[in-house]
């Protein structure tokens, strides 16, 4: 992990982390949609990113591998997402069985629109699958998020790099918005509660990541360097 982090200050890195830690699960308990924290990690998190792949650079001009310094930006980005998704999707699940409403204010929750019959919640629609579901889909979008500021950092200052990686998260954009809005304006109503009417959410979902993914790599992979 070291190569990555050189240039971040410790105490202010893990100061962020910690805040981030406590906002993106327990800032939806007290106000706002559950989805906009997890979201709002997760370009804090692309910001974070870019910003230790910007120096480079810098990094490379003293000896540093490009193979190692992003063996370390990955090690961090996988720790760094995968703590942050555990914490924000049991603070999702725990709100959904608080109250089944929840789930139409986070996009990030998967349900399977039936009644919790052990606890005795009423369409609180979570099992084993859904749970697990929840955090993939939570995790794969805070790990794009640092890919993308990985992208981002790597290809600051090259043009030819720029404009594939900006039309990549437009088109990439265009395909989870439209997911985003079928997740909401799509659904049957079912006793005053959406549920989901078709696959077409998954599709574009699945698209829009993989769109970002290619892109956000093939700039990464285009990076210059001195030490291989």
């Amino acid at each position: 992990m070291k190569p990555f982090l050189n240039p971040f200050a410790p105490a202010l890195t893990l100061a962020a982390f910690v805040a981030l830690l406590i906002a993106m699960p327990f800032g939806r308990f007290y106000s706002g949609d559950g989805e906009l924290w997890t979201i709002f990690g997760g370009v804090a998190l692309l910001a974070m990113f870019a910003y230790g792949a910007s120096k480079w650079p810098a990094l490379n001009q003293l000896g540093t591998s490009f193979r190692q310094w992003l063996k370390s930006a990955l090690i961090v980005a996988l720790s760094v997402t995968g703590i942050l998704a555990a914490a924000t999707s049991a603070s999702s699940i725990a709100n959904q069985y608080r109250n089944p409403h929840y789930r139409a204010y986070d996009i990030f929750l998967v349900t399977n629109n039936q009644p919790d019959e052990i606890l005795e919640v009423p369409r609180a629609g979570q099992d084993a699958s859904t749970m697990l579901a929840t955090l993939a889909v939570t995790f794969a979008f805070l790990f794009l998020a640092a890919i993308v500021g990985i992208a981002i950092g790597v290809s600051e200052d090259a043009a030819n790099r720029w404009v594939p990686l900006i039309v990549g998260i437009a088109v990439a954009g265009l395909l989870l918005g439209f997911a985003y809005a079928q997740a909401y304006w799509g659904y049957a109503e079912t006793e005053g509660m959406a549920t989901p009417s078709s696959s077409v959410v998954w599709i574009m979902l699945g698209s829009g990541a993989l769109v970002i993914a290619c892109t956000a790599i093939a700039a990464i992979a285009r990076t210059p360097r001195f030490v291989k």
